[in-house]
């Protein structure tokens, strides 16, 4: 079933970027500054419960919101949920619209929402310069080394999920970090390819999601002039594009070796599936259509703004990526 959450117009694809302007003006009351705990970072030991944190990545100073389930204890090696923010969104308000606490709460993982940076907060999942001069793969590698550093975690099991930008972010990560990453999620993301393509280390399982209906990042791709999204910009890149969520999940197929021909998940309401098997290493990699959905977090919480459109019920993303998570651990650590 899908539900809706906000009003949606439908819109030609020329006018595809006032969308996510539209979209995003509604979302940058939440994301443009830094939530108020990362302003106090909590330097006391970890225990249950949300605190913030800070390291040094880059010569700048960055932080994480770390959840821990009420039943936490620190002389038990913990898996690692790491989940990227949107476009302008914020840790915190990531933290509501996926409900992964609450799934961390029954499962026993610990998550740790990364912030982003600039104005609004975003990430350095794009080639096109304007996007981004960060470098946010070598800031969650210092995230995962710190979370080791205060934690004893379970370092088979870290994995990685994210929504738009962040979950473009996440692909890129799975391109860099397959060396520590054990399988990632991504949500409706405008995906491309880091500079240089993407050469894992080792096949890394995905699984993904990706409305048919989503006016902000288009499940068919799309080149969206620089024009349209920085006026003033006299950078040479001046397009930024995005593959088709299925040409992306099929180059993944290639990368981890799988049976090229898909075989159909069973369907569920308005989520269909296509799974990639016999793949190296059992790196399955598995891509839900929401038939109607927008720009959403399928099963979570609503985003803000008119444009994003609808949640599906059907399927809940975060509860259906830790059960993928917890099946393909890292075989390289005990």
């Amino acid at each position: 079933m899908i539900k809706r959450c906000c009003l949606v117009i439908l819109i030609p694809s020329t006018v595809f970027i006032f969308c996510l302007a539209c979209v995003f003006t509604a979302l940058i009351f939440r994301g443009l500054s830094p939530p108020s705990a990362c302003q106090q970072p909590d330097r006391s030991s970890p225990r249950p419960g949300t605190s913030a944190h800070t390291i040094t990545s880059g010569g700048l100073e960055r932080c994480y919101l770390l959840y821990l389930p009420p039943d936490f204890d620190p002389s038990q090696p913990i898996p690692v949920v790491i989940s990227f923010h949107g476009f302008a969104s914020s840790p915190g308000g990531h933290a509501v619209i996926t409900g992964w606490n609450q799934i961390a709460d029954s499962e026993h993982f610990l998550v740790a929402y990364p912030q982003g940076t600039g104005f609004p907060l975003r990430w350095n999942s794009s080639p096109s310069a304007w996007w981004s001069s960060i470098d946010d793969v070598a800031f969650t590698r210092n995230l995962i080394n710190d979370l080791k550093d205060i934690l004893t975690i379970d370092q088979s099991r870290i994995y990685l999920s994210g929504f738009s930008n962040g979950g473009a972010m996440t692909h890129n990560l799975a391109c860099e970090l397959s060396d520590i990453v054990a399988a990632v999620g991504i949500v409706s993301a405008p995906v491309n390819e880091p500079p240089g393509g993407c050469h894992p280390s080792r096949p890394v399982p995905i699984m993904a999601f990706h409305g048919t209906d989503d006016l902000i990042v288009n499940y068919n791709g799309a080149n969206v002039e620089n024009s349209l999204l920085n006026p003033q910009s006299s950078l040479e890149i001046d397009t930024f594009s995005y593959l088709p969520a299925k040409v992306w999940i099929e180059r993944w197929a290639q990368h981890n070796r799988c049976n090229p021909v898909a075989e159909s998940l069973p369907p569920q309401g308005d989520a269909s599936g296509i799974r990639f098997t016999e793949c190296t290493n059992d790196a399955e990699v598995i891509f839900y259509t929401l038939n109607g959905g927008g720009h959403t977090w399928p099963g979570g919480g609503p985003l803000p703004g008119w444009l994003v459109g609808e949640i599906s019920t059907d399927i809940n993303a975060s509860a259906d990526l830790w059960s993928f998570f917890s099946n393909h651990p890292l075989s390289n650590f005990p």
